[in-house]
C-alpha cells in the first residue's frame, strides 16, 4: 500500500461492499482505523451499529488515477440486532392487546424482505457525498433496515461519527446532502430544506429551511475563540418545526427577490467566511457563515450565472446533468470560480444560450469565471476551444481521445499547480463488443500542461459519471492506513433458524401475560 496522498486525490463517489463487491485478489486496500466511532442518535444498538462498521481505501500510486472507499459491517453484529429487532416487532405484534404502557418501539425498523440466505443480511453500500479538508461525508445504506445514516470522517480527530439521516428528509427538495460548515474550532453540517412541507394548526405549510447538526463539544482547549453560544428561540408565532428529536437545529433563510421561484442545489461549498449553494443553470445562493451559527433568521444574496451562462436546456433528458457540463467552487486563494463546457443545445425555445449544436465540434470551449465577493461581478478567465486542447502535445503523446471532455472537477489544492481543472475523456464505441474506456485529465488552464490516466472503471460502463476530490488523506495520520491482508472471514449462517430460536424466549414471554 502506498502511503497515504500528499495532495488532493481523486475518489469514485460509489462505495461497494467490502465483503461482496471487492475480490480477494485485489491488492493495494487499507482499512481506515480509527480512534473513536460514536453514534449521534437514539437508540439501543445506535452504538452496536457504529462499532461494526469499517471503512476501507485503495489509493491510487499513479496520478492523477482513480482511488476507491469500500465499507464494511461486522456480520455477527448484524445479526444480533436484526434478532433483537426482530423480537420487538413480534412483541409488539402481541402487544395490541397489553395494557398501555407496554408497546416496545423499533430502534432499526427491519425491512420485510426474504434473503436468500443470512450472509446477504449484513450487506452494506454507501455513497460520498462531500468532502471538504479533513472532513467527509458519506451516505450509508443497510441491507437489512430502512433506515439510513450519515458517516462523517474527520481525519485530524481519527473519529467516525453515525448520525441518522432524519425520516424527514424523504420529503426534503433533492439532493439532500449536507454541507460541512466550519467556524472557528467547531463545524456544522447543514441541510438545505427547499419547499419542506408541515402541518401548522391543522393545515398544510410549505416553507425553505435550514438545518444544522453539530458534533459534541469535544474535551480538549480549542485554538480559536470559541463561537458564540446558540440564538434564543424565536418567539412562539415564528417558531417553525423540528420534525423529529434528532440534534438538528433550525435555521430560517430570508431570500433576496430575485432569487427564482425554481431553483436546486446542484453544487455545494464553502468559502473562509461563506456558505454557497449553486443552481448551475441560474445563479448562486450564499450566506454568511457566522450568521448560520449566530442567527435564527439568516439573510441570503444571490448571483447570477455569467452572461449567456443561464440555461434552462440543461439537465434533462436530452443533454444529460447539468454537472456534466458545469461546475463551480472554492479554489486556491479562496477564489469562486465556475466552470462551463459547451453542449449540445436542442431546445430553440430560448433565445439567450447560444445554440450549440450548430458550432462546429472543435470549436466548442471550456471557460472559466471568477466571482469578485466585494463587487459580485464575474470575470471571465481562461478559455479553451476542444481543437486547441486536442492539439495539446501532452493530449498527442498520451494518446487520448478527440471527444467533449464531461464533468470538470475543480482543483483545491495549494501551491504552484493549484486550481487546475479535471475532467473526463470516453474513447468512442465503434462496435458493441467493444469495451469502454475512459480517461481522467488534469489540465493548467494557464500552462497548458496536461497530465492523464485511465479510469478503472467497469469495461461495461459506457456512459462516464462524476468524480470527487478529497483532500481527506493528507489530514490522516499514515498510520491510521492498515494494509488489509485480504483473509476474510469464511464463516457463513445459511439459514434463519438462528434468528427463529433467538425469537423462542419472546413467544414464551408473550404466551405468559396472554394467560
Amino acid at each position: 500500500m502506498a502511503s497515504p496522498a500528499s495532495r488532493c486525490v481523486l475518489l469514485d463517489p460509489r462505495v461497494a461492499d467490502y465483503v461482496r463487491s471487492i475480490g480477494p485478489t485485489e491488492q493495494g486496500w487499507a482499512s481506515i482505523d480509527l480512534k473513536k466511532k460514536k453514534y449521534q442518535g437514539r437508540g439501543r444498538h445506535g452504538p452496536l451499529l457504529a462499532e461494526s462498521v469499517k471503512l476501507y481505501a485503495r489509493l491510487a500510486e499513479e496520478y492523477p488515477a482513480l482511488s476507491r472507499l469500500a465499507v464494511c459491517a461486522d456480520h455477527n453484529v448484524i445479526r444480533y440486532i436484526v434478532a433483537e429487532e426482530l423480537k420487538k416487532q413480534r412483541a409488539s405484534k402481541a402487544a395490541e392487546s397489553w395494557p398501555p404502557g407496554l408497546e416496545v418501539a423499533a430502534d432499526l425498523p427491519v425491512r420485510a424482505v426474504e434473503f436468500v440466505n443470512m450472509d446477504k443480511i449484513s450487506g452494506v453500500t454507501a455513497r460520498v457525498e462531500i468532502a471538504d479538508k479533513n472532513l467527509m461525508v458519506l451516505s450509508l445504506f443497510f441491507a437489512f433496515t430502512t433506515r439510513n445514516h450519515y458517516l462523517l470522517y474527520d481525519a485530524t480527530q481519527a473519529s467516525m461519527s453515525m448520525i441518522p439521516i432524519p425520516s424527514w428528509c424523504s420529503y426534503i427538495y433533492l439532493p439532500p446532502n449536507p454541507l460541512p460548515v466550519r467556524y472557528g474550532d467547531e463545524y456544522a453540517l447543514v441541510l438545505f430544506a427547499r419547499n419542506f412541507h408541515y402541518k401548522r394548526g391543522g393545515l398544510s405549510a410549505f416553507t425553505d429551511l435550514f438545518y444544522l447538526w453539530s458534533p459534541p463539544k469535544s474535551s480538549s482547549p480549542p485554538t480559536s475563540p470559541p463561537p458564540p453560544p446558540p440564538p434564543p428561540p424565536p418567539p412562539r408565532g415564528e417558531m417553525y418545526p423540528n420534525p423529529s428529536g434528532e440534534p438538528w437545529h433550525t435555521r430560517k433563510p430570508r431570500f433576496p427577490e430575485e432569487m427564482p421561484a425554481s431553483f436546486c442545489h446542484h453544487v455545494k461549498f464553502t468559502s473562509s467566511s461563506h456558505a454557497f449553494w449553486a443552481d448551475l443553470t441560474k445563479g448562486v445562493l450564499f450566506c454568511r457563515i457566522s450568521d448560520l451559527f449566530n442567527s435564527f433568521f439568516v439573510d441570503f444574496d444571490f448571483i447570477e450565472l455569467p452572461p449567456g451562462c443561464k440555461s434552462d436546456a440543461l439537465d434533462d433528458s436530452t443533454t444529460g446533468p447539468v454537472e456534466m457540463f458545469r461546475t463551480m467552487g472554492c479554489s486556491t486563494g479562496d477564489l469562486i470560480k465556475f466552470v462551463s463546457i459547451s453542449f449540445d443545445d436542442s431546445d430553440d425555445s430560448d433565445d439567450s444560450v447560444p445554440e450549440d449544436d450548430s458550432v462546429p465540434e472543435d470549436d466548442k470551449t471550456m471557460t472559466e469565471w471568477t466571482l469578485d465577493m466585494d463587487t459580485l461581478q464575474w470575470t471571465k478567465g481562461e478559455e479553451l476551444c476542444f481543437g486547441t486542447l486536442w492539439e495539446l502535445d501532452d493530449f498527442k503523446k498520451n494518446g487520448l481521445p478527440e471527444t467533449e471532455p464531461v464533468y470538470p472537477l475543480l482543483s483545491t489544492e495549494e501551491g504552484g499547480d493549484g486550481g487546475d481543472l479535471y475532467f473526463v475523456l470516453s474513447r468512442p464505441i465503434m462496435r458493441w463488443r467493444d469495451p469502454a474506456v475512459h480517461y481522467v485529465c488534469r489540465l493548467n488552464m494557464t500552462s497548458k500542461r496536461l497530465v492523464s490516466s485511465p479510469l478503472s472503471w467497469h469495461p461495461d460502463k459506457v456512459v462516464p459519471s462524476g468524480l470527487l476530490g478529497c483532500e481527506f488523506f493528507r489530514h490522516l495520520d499514515s498510520q491510521r492506513l492498515v494494509p488489509d491482508n485480504r483473509k476474510l472471514d469464511a464463516g457463513k449462517v445459511q439459514s434463519w433458524v438462528d434468528l427463529e430460536s433467538a425469537l423462542e424466549e419472546v413467544e414464551e414471554e408473550v404466551d405468559e401475560r396472554m394467560q
